[in-house]
């Protein structure tokens, strides 16, 4: 984690781990065809506005639930298929993806989770962490978790606007939307001003398909609707301001519940990295990934290897082991 960052030129980094985003979502034909159009989407939106998108798989230490683990694994480098590790690595000082964006004079920004007197909060040690209460939404409840991620990606935005001045930020998102039960997936709102006006929030979901209770005998096709809200919304993300510029890291934290994913399902989860940086974006082909929305064939590693990948494409060239225990990475 003594990574110098030197190529990504204090851009902002916002990563955002997109809830039961698993390899079911191309796999499945009825779900990627629900959820390959608002993909296309995004890829699209990502090109109109300058940037490339590069993709990957990675095989993440949990199935179906346990999301805690697969962010440890991330942000910390280390496999927690054990449990038992991650509540290891709670009691510990392991360096993390966060401190080493702070080494550099980043805020580290959290949303959503681990917020409160948590282990997990004294673990990360974010600059500025947000839960649900501390986000003062007040629109309609959306389902069991109440908060519509669209809405607080703006309000964090509104709080630490973007400017080309002042430190830049890690933001670390787990999504919600796509949580089982999948249901209901909030409508897009294009104009973001109105997220955080007088109404804070979203229009009323009645009349409305997803407003229907859940069938638990059939979930797939919600599963598939909310994973079009995360792509509808994040494609309208990529079009607010981001002057300093700005990576965007999609990644799933595990595949969705086997009711969803069926018998004997693969384990893998989507990558998406997307930037205007040519050295970033080359990097991560070098590593495996391919141009475009579409994962290459199998996994390119573990989902805690994948954090010394992203710190190398965003590092000056490796000096390797100068020191014992010690490294920089490379191209």
């Amino acid at each position: 984690m003594t990574a110098d960052l030197a190529t990504l030129a204090q851009a902002d980094v916002k990563m955002l781990f997109m809830e039961s985003y698993g390899i079911a979502s191309y796999d499945i034909k009825n779900i990627r065809e629900a959820v390959g159009p608002a993909r296309k989407a995004f890829a699209d939106a990502v090109a109109s506005h300058g940037l490339d998108v590069v993709s990957a798989f990675v095989t993440p230490p949990i199935f179906a639930g346990g999301s805690g683990l697969s962010h440890m694994s991330l942000l910390a480098g280390i496999d927690t298929t054990d449990p038992f590790r991650y509540h290891l690595l709670l009691t510990s000082d392991r360096p993390t993806l966060l401190s080493a964006f702070r080494q550099h004079d980043y805020e580290t920004i959290g949303i959503g989770l681990y917020s409160g007197r948590t282990p997990e909060s004294a673990f990360y040690r974010f600059d500025y962490l947000y839960g649900a209460q501390d986000l003062q939404y007040s629109g309609p409840d959306v389902g069991l978790w109440k908060v519509p991620d669209q809405f607080a990606m703006a309000r964090v935005a509104q709080w630490h606007p973007p400017a080309q001045q002042g430190p830049s930020r890690f933001v670390f998102f787990p999504t919600l939307a796509s949580h089982l039960p999948f249901s209901p997936a909030p409508p897009v709102q294009h104009d973001w001003s109105t997220l955080t006006g007088p109404a804070r929030g979203i229009p009323q979901l009645s009349g409305s398909h997803d407003a229907l209770p859940v069938d638990w005998n059939n979930l797939g096709p919600a599963y598939g609707r909310s994973l079009v809200y995360t792509f509808d919304w994040l494609t309208s993300f990529l079009g607010q301001e981001h002057p300093r510029g700005c990576v965007l890291i999609l990644v799933g934290d595990h595949q969705p519940a086997s009711s969803v994913s069926g018998p004997d399902a693969a384990w893998e989860v989507p990558v998406h990295v997307v930037t205007d940086n040519a050295k970033i974006f080359e990097r991560l082909k070098n590593a495996g990934f391919v141009a475009g929305i579409n994962p290459g064939d199998g996994p390119i590693g573990r989902l805690h290897e994948l954090s010394l990948i992203l710190l190398d494409a965003f590092s000056s060239p490796r000096e390797i082991l100068t020191q014992p225990n010690t490294w920089r990475l490379s191209d």
